[in-house]
C-alpha cells in the first residue's frame, strides 16, 4: 500500500474565513455541556494543541474536521486560527467526518444509519463494502445499521436512546411489521439475548401455523 503523504499546509487562518461544513454530521453539541467546557477551558490553558483541518472553497474555507475546536476558539473570541489547508472532494471530507465521529462515538447507532445512507443511497459514492473500508468497520456492521432504518420510529427511538441494543434490534428487522411493537417490548422489558429473542421468533412462528390449521 502507498504510504499516505499529508500535503497540506498549516497557516494561521483568520476565523471568519472559515464556514462549518456543509455535511456536518454531527454539529448537533450542546455549548453546555461538560465535554465543550472542558474543551474551552484546555484551550485557553494550553492552546490548541490540533490544528482542525480545512478545505479552500471558492471564497474562504470550509471545516473538514474539528468543529467542537473551531467553536471552543470562537467562544475564546479568537481572531485567528492554526488550521491545515487539503484540497478534499466531497466524498472525502464526508469520508474523513463520518470516521471522526465513529471513532469519538459521538452518534447514536440511528444518527450512524443515516449517515450510512446518506452515503451510500443519497449521494450513490459507493456501496456497503467500499463504506466499510473508508471508516474501518466490517460490512456486516454497516449493513446491519442500516437495516435498522426499516424499523418504526418508536423502535429506532428506543435505539437512540440505548434502550435496545443494535444486536437485539437487528434480529426485530425480520419480524412481520405487526409483531415489532411487541416484541421489541418483550426484549427491552426482559433484556433478552440474541439467542432468547431467536426462540421467541420461532415460537410465534409457530403459534402462527398452529393458528392457521385450527
Amino acid at each position: 500500500a502507498m504510504e499516505f503523504v499529508d500535503s497540506s499546509i498549516v497557516e494561521q487562518i483568520e476565523m471568519k474565513m472559515i464556514r462549518p461544513s456543509q455535511f456536518s454530521i454531527r454539529d448537533k453539541f450542546q455549548r453546555n455541556d461538560c465535554d465543550f467546557e472542558t474543551l474551552v477551558n484546555s484551550i485557553r490553558e494550553h492552546g490548541l494543541l490540533q490544528p482542525i483541518l480545512i478545505r479552500p472553497l471558492e471564497h474562504g474555507f470550509e471545516i473538514v474536521a474539528g468543529h467542537r475546536r473551531f467553536q471552543a476558539c470562537r467562544t475564546l473570541r479568537w481572531r485567528f486560527i492554526t488550521a491545515k489547508i487539503r484540497e478534499l472532494s466531497d466524498k472525502q471530507t464526508y469520508e474523513i467526518q463520518l470516521t471522526e465521529n465513529i471513532q469519538r462515538k459521538s452518534m447514536d447507532p440511528i444518527e450512524e444509519a443515516e449517515a450510512f445512507r446518506r452515503y451510500v443511497i443519497d449521494f450513490g459514492w459507493g456501496g456497503v463494502s467500499e463504506l466499510a473500508k473508508k471508516i474501518g468497520k466490517s460490512e456486516e456492521y454497516v449493513s446491519h445499521h442500516m437495516q435498522l432504518l426499516k424499523l418504526p420510529e418508536e423502535i429506532k427511538n428506543k435505539i437512540a436512546s440505548n434502550s435496545l441494543k443494535v444486536s437485539q434490534a437487528i434480529e426485530i428487522v425480520q419480524v412481520p411489521l405487526d409483531k415489532q411493537q411487541k416484541i421489541a417490548s418483550e426484549v427491552i422489558s426482559n433484556n433478552l439475548t440474541v439467542r432468547q429473542i431467536r426462540e421467541l421468533k420461532m415460537a410465534l412462528k409457530e403459534e402462527e401455523t398452529f393458528n392457521k390449521i385450527i
